[in-house]
């Protein structure tokens, strides 16, 4: 198969399938991934004994500083001008060219375009916001290849919202849908292939305080609240949904740009449950804001580092590779950061102090503690606060993971079928 998707779970071998197709075939790879899979792809290189040419670029790179003959980063189109013929062009963790609008989304469609050689897409969450993702991340394979075009994908299969006409609402012929990717997909689910540990999914979750209760009910109701002689406002829909995220956490940006704490419920349901984690096992807890990342660190005191945005690249690896070795018990991190193509599998308990709406940063971190040669069940622990948008975040990430799961099934149901007949 020339240009194909390759949708597989984590811990399924996406990687080493490209490594040995290349080292098979003796092939060049250039490979494009988000930085934090930049290091997997050379550690896995030397795992699996590929010794070819592979050249490695995250998806910033692919746009920025462009040449002049394709509008590619200078150094991306002298690579590509060699290994355009005979060698695999790979978009590794491909959702992160789902939107179509984007310069990274359309650059990467443009080098896809003057590729000779093989491409493929590597992704454990093919749908991450609906269907519409699809089309961006199918147009990646080659212009016309599996849609003719976004007008006509649109058409016959979104609907829009009446208003909002960039909104979709609801899809129609599904079935012919995923008959039309089923050539180019090669689907994996970890179920089928691996004996891994079984995921336990726990729930806790606590009240807040009556005062801050008081405060996030005037920012949600009069989009206006009172913090410490300080004020809170929310202009619009967006900014006023950020805002009562970070009050469900205990704190809140001010209209000054401090950021205050307003309550530490969570905190303290935080502290319950790491009391309840067997002594000696790690622990990954993930949040969304740098606010309660401090104070959980500080909960959390000498044993335990961070990892966030504003963390070095260097840092952050040496970090990660402390607590592979055992030398801290929490680790402490951004979602959006540390979520992505990283091995934490040395810990068994996952914290979720807080999270995003991206599906694609939930499940992905899911799969960091686990791993094929572990046998014990690991942890999933979700907080929240009752009453709040928590409940409408965590709702709104199962429901895009219902839509990924449907169409993972349907494909593999396909191919099943196939087979059996």
């Amino acid at each position: 198969m020339p240009r194909a998707v390759i949708d597989a779970d984590m811990r399924t071998g996406k990687t080493r399938i490209v490594l040995e197709e290349a080292k098979r075939e003796g092939r060049p790879i250039l490979v494009i991934a988000p930085k934090t899979g930049l290091l997997v792809w050379k550690e896995q290189a030397k795992l699996w004994g590929y010794q070819g040419d592979m050249f490695l670029m995250n998806y910033e790179q692919v746009w920025r500083n462009p040449g002049r003959k394709f509008g590619l980063n200078v150094k991306l189109e002298e690579v590509a001008g060699r290994m355009a013929h005979e060698g695999i062009l790979v978009f590794d963790e491909c959702h992160r060219i789902s939107s179509r609008r984007t310069k990274q989304t359309r650059a990467c469609w443009k080098l896809s375009d003057i590729w000779r050689g093989k491409v493929r897409l590597l992704t454990g969450t093919l749908v991450r916001n609906g269907l519409v993702d699809l089309y961006a991340q199918y147009r990646a394979l080659g212009r016309g290849l599996v849609f003719d075009s976004w007008t006509s994908f649109a058409d016959r299969y979104v609907v829009f919202h009446p208003v909002y006409r960039w909104k979709p609402v609801g899809y129609l012929r599904v079935d012919e849908l995923a008959d039309r990717i089923k050539p180019f997909t090669v689907s994996v689910r970890a179920k089928d292939c691996l004996d891994l540990p079984e995921q336990m999914t726990v729930w806790r979750s606590c009240q807040m305080p009556p005062a801050a209760e008081k405060v996030y009910r005037d920012l949600e109701r009069r989009l206006r609240a009172e913090v410490s002689e300080e004020t809170v406002t929310a202009p619009t829909t967006v900014a006023k949904v950020l805002r009562l995220c970070e009050l469900a956490g205990g704190f809140v940006h001010t209209d000054s740009g401090t950021v205050r704490k307003v309550h530490g419920a969570k905190l303290e349901l935080l502290q319950d449950v790491l009391d309840e984690v067997p002594p000696g096992e790690q622990v990954v807890v993930y949040c969304r804001f740098l606010a309660e990342l401090d104070a959980i660190a500080g909960l959390l005191g000498g044993d335990c580092r961070t990892v966030h945005g504003q963390v070095s690249g260097q840092e952050r690896e040496e970090v990660l590779e402390s607590f592979r070795n055992k030398e801290f018990r929490y680790l402490v991190a951004t979602v959006q950061v540390a979520g992505l193509g990283i091995d934490l599998s040395t810990a068994r308990y996952t914290v979720y102090y807080s999270i995003g709406f991206s599906f694609a940063d939930y499940y992905q971190s899911s799969w960091r503690t686990v791993h094929p040669e572990k046998h014990d069940p690991v942890y999933l622990v979700h907080l929240k606060t009752e009453g709040t948008v928590d409940s409408y975040v965590w709702k709104a990430v199962r429901r895009k993971q219902s839509v990924r799961d449907a169409l993972r099934d349907w494909l593999v149901g396909k191919e099943e079928e196939e087979e059996h007949l």
